[in-house]
């Protein structure tokens, strides 16, 4: 059982995040290198020059945004694959190589974490990408200006449906839509429209670490799931649709700030 620690004004969430973010500003403490500590400043100026290419590369790297790694490790092994074996990042080709093929080229350049489930994620979700939406992530978002229409597009919905479009992505849930938004959003690539930040371990250890969620255990262990996940997305969103009236790009900051003081 989840609830909320603070009145019904969020005070002692809204003082952190309005702290948090201050910090991020003006780059001080533990935020001293600015954007430059963020995993997608490591894509180099060849593929980020193509947009295409660009918003390709990101929905690819969400197959290790998940936990186990850290980003920039992943980042700099994906950007090694992809100038030494750009045909991985062609969903039309990858999808169709053996699983063998890919989980050696996975294992060489970005390591062997969940070496299985990588592999089988990358090849489904080219397979996805080529078929429903010839190979352009960009087309995904095509006449969807809310978060609720990307999550309905993007989410994995499970077995098979008769509509491709419905289908969504393996791996793709609620903080995996909002990785992807925020890559593509970040860097300009689609407009701005409000989305929660991608909440994952990183941003409960703060929520629960300064008491502005609280679990009632009843001596139980608590588990990772939507049931914690929900109420930390509920208490960013209202505090984003509360101070991001005259900041549109609010919620990328704030993603930043969370991700990056619990990292460092």
């Amino acid at each position: 059982q989840l609830r909320k620690a603070v009145d019904q004004e969020h005070q002692r969430a809204f003082a952190l995040f309005d702290r948090l973010l201050a910090l991020w500003r003006a780059e001080q403490f533990p935020f001293e290198g600015g954007k430059s500590m963020l995993p997608q400043t490591l894509i180099p100026k060849s593929i980020r020059e193509d947009e295409h290419l660009l918003a390709r590369f990101f929905f690819f790297a969400c197959v290790y945004m998940r936990g186990g790694i850290t980003s920039s490790t992943a980042f700099r092994g994906l950007v090694a694959m992809w100038q030494n074996v750009p045909l991985m990042f062609e969903p039309e080709v990858a999808h169709t190589w053996e699983r063998a093929r890919v989980e050696e080229y996975l294992k060489t350049y970005v390591g062997g974490w969940d070496l299985k489930t990588a592999s089988y994620n990358w090849q489904e979700n080219a397979a996805r990408l080529a078929t429903t939406w010839n190979s352009d992530v960009r087309n995904i978002f095509q006449g969807v200006s809310t978060y609720e229409q990307a999550l309905f597009r993007i989410r994995n919905k499970h077995g098979k449906h008769e509509n491709p479009v419905d289908q969504g992505f393996v791996g793709y849930q609620h903080k995996m839509t909002s990785m992807l938004c925020y890559f593509l959003v970040d860097a300009g690539i689609i407009h701005g429209f409000f989305f929660p930040p991608p909440v994952d371990f990183h941003h409960l250890r703060i929520l629960l670490g300064h008491e502005l969620l609280l679990v009632d255990t009843a001596g139980t262990s608590v588990r990772y799931s939507e049931r914690i996940l929900g109420p930390a997305r509920d208490l960013l969103t209202t505090y984003l649709k509360t101070r991001g009236s005259d900041r549109p790009l609010l919620h990328l900051e704030l993603a930043d700030a969370l991700w990056l003081f619990s990292l460092t």
